[in-house]
């Protein structure tokens, strides 16, 4: 192949397929061809009339007669050619489709240009068309079609869902536009003006009966840009811009899926957001739609992948080309490499032996798979890597036919798994796992805790709750009396241990220790109260950001009930924040807290707390909450309260490190103590009360602390109400009965 063409390929297909009337109109239209005699010879002899041959002698002659063009015109031609192509072939009609029924917003009062448009015979014919013809239409067709095109491509791609039950009949219209252009305006901080395009989609070619699919293209400009222009005399001279930022936006409204593609990944929720607050008015799911999860367990035993479970996807050979082993030593490791028409078991077999690392492996760290099939009659390789602890390169992969059928592989071997919503049955056998990761206020967890708390990780992962990490190596151990270590992991005769530094022993480690899980903490949370707003059978209710969560509200005989949620109410922070929040929501009546914190407070502002272990149970039927033991904890609680005639102080723990009480004033909402120091100086002051001496000295009530006023042990402002300086003096403490 001449130069000429390897450079024109694309114009010299698009010339050697396209309809007679598809090449006219591109060479009558492009300044570049048009008025060329060697263009003006060919397109005589291109007629209806013409036999084969004489066509097939003057589109050779067309191609070939590019050489007399410029560098700069054939990159033109080439360019305009491949558009063309990439809207005529696979899904590009489908784009074509979309935008054709707006020709009418161009078109003549004679209606030529849909005239024009009808009478093309193909595929190139419609798209050089609108190309020439309508280029706005044109471009919008591209963004539809590349948005396909690019959907799974992890460096532009991201997938959400609406948060909410079932969506209304979804309804676009200039007001909600309006609303859509202010929302991403504010979310993107836009100063200058941004244009949103909204069309509707049929899924089938028919469109009868198929779900649609909306599609919108956002466009604002971009900061100011500049580019060096060379002069004549060759003096340089900058040339300002700004370049436009794009994004498309793809809506299923029967599946609550957002699709945004986007070159800036942080720019996508915002979008996304912006889209579900403004079109449907709730808030996005915290479901990660995007997440796959890879299981390299599979190959723990054997590296042999059988044709027969991915026959059905056409493909001519399947097999592990690559593998890499690593030993409980984590500074070794073991990789086995071969061609692509050897069998890597067989290989590892005659090197290593019957009894090797892959037929034993605890971890594969590496995988690579060699996928070979036949695209346009030529056989192709494609290479899929899987790493540990969570990655493969099918999302990088340009090519959206490779996604697809890379995907498709892996998931007939089940190797890969897209994250899906666990049923009610598996939700409920979990539940109370789920509900320790929650309580957990660590991003991270390892597979040892998730066994003592009795969570199936593979349910757990599938769900999306857990996300691989790399092997940790540090092991983290609690002593007797409390206190943590740390101390790095070494590898001894095939044995993991660490030294510690008390004993001077060597202590044995688990391998399921140093196994890592990222905890999606937003997705567990959405689910977590969800399960519960079932079980109680609430309506939805808008999502908190505080440090407490209401669930909702259930009736006790003629009085409405808060049900509220919270977590770690075993930290003085946490506490203050929460206790602050509840009293500031101007409740009238008492309320109820759930929790699944073993050791808490008794009250917090006017709500009882309530453990979920209590009142919960998971099983195969479903989440259920007994709410008559409920509501007798919330009246047991109040009872309590209102009981005290003189102030009292309730000790609910004296666990050293973990103490807890309760202040109850008479009048007064009770107040949560946590921490030995708070129980400490509020327990000297109620002495003080009961001795009928209630001041204290600051000497007296700090003694042996560091601290000198309260301010320095309680968090935030409550505590004001009940602990302060007696009336008219700056000295000395008491309680404010």
């Amino acid at each position: 192949m001449t130069q000429a063409k390897k450079n024109t390929a694309s114009f010299h297909r698009f010339v050697e397929t396209a309809s007679l009337g598809a090449i006219r109109t591109l060479c009558d239209s492009v300044s570049d061809l048009a008025g060329q005699p060697w263009v003006t010879s060919a397109l005589a002899q291109l007629t209806p009339e013409a036999d084969a041959q004489t066509c097939a002698q003057a589109r050779r002659a067309l191609a070939d007669g590019c050489r007399h063009l410029t560098t700069e015109s054939l990159s033109r031609l080439e360019g305009d050619a491949r558009r063309v192509i990439a809207l005529a072939e696979g899904k590009g009609p489908a784009a074509i489709k979309v935008v054709e029924r707006d020709i009418y917003k161009f078109d003549d009062p004679e209606g030529g240009l849909r005239a024009g448009f009808d009478a093309q015979t193909d595929d190139l014919g419609r798209s050089v068309f609108l190309l020439i013809r309508v280029p706005q239409l044109f471009e919008e067709a591209e963004r539809f079609h590349f948005a396909e095109h690019y959907r799974n491509f992890g460096r532009l791609y991201e997938a959400f869902e609406v948060d909410c039950d079932q969506l209304a009949q979804f309804e676009w219209n200039e007001a909600a536009k309006a609303a859509f252009e202010t929302k991403i305006k504010e979310q993107l901080q836009i100063s200058g003006p941004c244009l949103i395009q909204h069309f509707e989609v049929s899924q089938s070619d028919d469109g009868a009966g198929s779900p649609s699919l909306h599609m919108f293209l956002i466009r604002h400009a971009g900061m100011t840009s500049s580019v060096q222009d060379t002069l004549p005399d060759l003096s340089l001279q900058p040339i300002h811009y700004k370049p436009p930022v794009e994004a498309t936006l793809l809506f299923e409204p029967a599946q609550k899926r957002i699709e945004v593609f986007a070159e800036q990944a942080a720019e996508r929720p915002l979008i996304a957001a912006a889209f579900a607050e403004v079109a449907t008015g709730s808030d996005l799911s915290g479901r990660p739609m995007s997440l796959r999860q890879y299981n390299l367990e599979r190959f723990y035993r054997s590296l042999h992948l059988s044709q027969a479970e991915v026959e059905h996807l056409g493909v001519l050979d399947v097999r592990v080309v690559e593998a890499e082993a690593r030993p409980q030593n984590l500074k070794r490791r073991v990789v086995v490499k071969v061609d692509k028409d050897d069998d890597i078991d067989t290989a590892a077999r005659a090197m290593l032996g019957d009894n090797n690392i892959f037929s034993r492996a605890t971890l594969i760290s590496r995988v690579v798979i060699n996928l070979r099939f036949e695209r346009n009659g030529k056989e192709v390789n494609l290479p899929i890597t899987l790493s540990a602890p969570n990655r493969c390169n099918l999302a990088s992969r340009q090519d959206p036919r490779d996604r697809e059928l890379g995907y498709a592989v892996l998931e007939a071997y089940g190797i890969v798994r897209s994250v899906a919503p666990l049923d009610a049955a598996s939700e409920a056998g979990q539940f109370s796992a789920m509900l320790r990761l929650y309580e957990s206020d660590c991003a991270e967890v390892s597979r040892a805790e998730l066994h003592n708390w009795g969570a199936d990780v593979s349910v757990l992962r599938s769900a999306g709750f857990l996300v691989p990490k790399a092997r940790a190596s540090f092991v983290t151990r609690v002593r007797d009396d409390g206190t943590v270590l740390q101390a790095p992991v070494r590898s001894i005769e095939g044995r993991l241990v660490f030294d510690d530094p008390q004993t001077g022993l060597l202590v044995a480690v688990d391998p399921s220790e140093l196994e890592r899980f990222e905890v999606k903490r937003d997705w567990l949370t959405e689910r977590v109260i969800k399960g519960l707003r079932s079980a109680m059978r609430m309506g939805r209710t808008p999502r908190s950001t505080g440090p407490v969560v209401k669930l909702g509200t259930l009736v006790d005989g003629n009085d409405d009930v808060p049900v509220h949620l919270a977590r770690c109410l075993d930290r003085m922070d946490v506490i203050a924040s929460v206790d602050s929040s509840l009293r500031g929501d101007g409740q009238s009546g008492w309320g109820v807290v759930l929790t699944a914190t073993g050791v808490c407070p008794e009250f917090l502002g006017a709500n009882v707390i309530a453990q979920l272990a209590d009142v919960l149970t998971a099983d195969e039927a479903g989440i259920t909450v007994d709410q008559t033991r409920l509501m007798q904890i919330l009246r047991d609680g109040r009872q309590r309260a209102f009981a005290a005639a003189v102030p009292d102080l309730r000790i609910t723990c004296d666990i050293a490190g973990k103490e807890t009480a309760t202040l109850i004033i008479p009048g007064k909402l009770p107040f949560s103590l946590v921490g030995g120091k708070q129980v400490l100086v509020v327990e000297r002051l109620m002495q003080a009360h009961r001795a009928g001496n209630p001041v204290v000295t600051g000497g007296a009530l700090f003694e042996g602390m560091s601290s000198k006023s309260p301010a320095q042990l309680f968090t935030g402002d409550t505590w004001k109400q009940y602990i302060g300086h007696p009336p008219d003096k700056s000295r000395g403490w008491m309680l404010l009965l």
